[in-house]
């Protein structure tokens, strides 16, 4: 594969996810806590939001944080990739956790903003996120309201 195809893929993958992640801000800023249904952008519209109140507990899950965009592209991680990592979450791109397991998790902050902060100096260490866990459609999140460093990668 060319580098220009690489590097429109990587753009076109990082469009994507900043979508994914300007919902969140969508639905925070058009609902209020009497809200009954969820709003989508350009709709109103949504499903009811009592059935799914309670049922996420707070879950605490460990890691490295990765940055979405590099990780999802190349494979990047761990150290050799942490200035670029801290960068890239910097500008409020992707970030995730990836477990142990291999278990993939797109981590959002549960006060609905930007994670850019939440991960500050925190980018592929491993760490703790504490937070409601969500799996829709194959996509795992965490809505993460805690992030400790378990262990600092040099």
């Amino acid at each position: 594969m060319s580098k220009g195809n690489s590097l429109m893929k990587m753009l076109g993958l990082a469009a994507a996810l900043a979508i994914i992640a300007s919902l969140g801000y969508v639905r925070s800023s058009r609902c209020n806590n009497d809200a009954k249904g969820v709003a989508y952008a350009g709709s109103d519209q949504g499903r009811n939001e009592e059935s799914d109140k309670g049922k996420a507990e707070m879950t605490t899950l460990q890691g490295e944080l990765v940055d979405l965009v590099c990780y999802l592209d190349q494979g990047a991680k761990g150290a050799s990739h942490k200035a670029c990592a801290a960068k890239c979450a910097g500008m409020n791109l992707p970030v995730g956790l990836l477990t142990n397991d291999g278990d993939l998790y797109l981590v959002l902050a549960a006060d609905h903003k930007p994670t850019g902060d939440l991960c500050k100096g925190k980018m592929a260490n491993i760490v703790s996120i504490t937070g409601k866990v969500a799996d829709k459609g194959g996509l795992k999140a965490i809505f993460a309201s805690e992030i400790k460093t378990i262990k600092e990668v040099k």
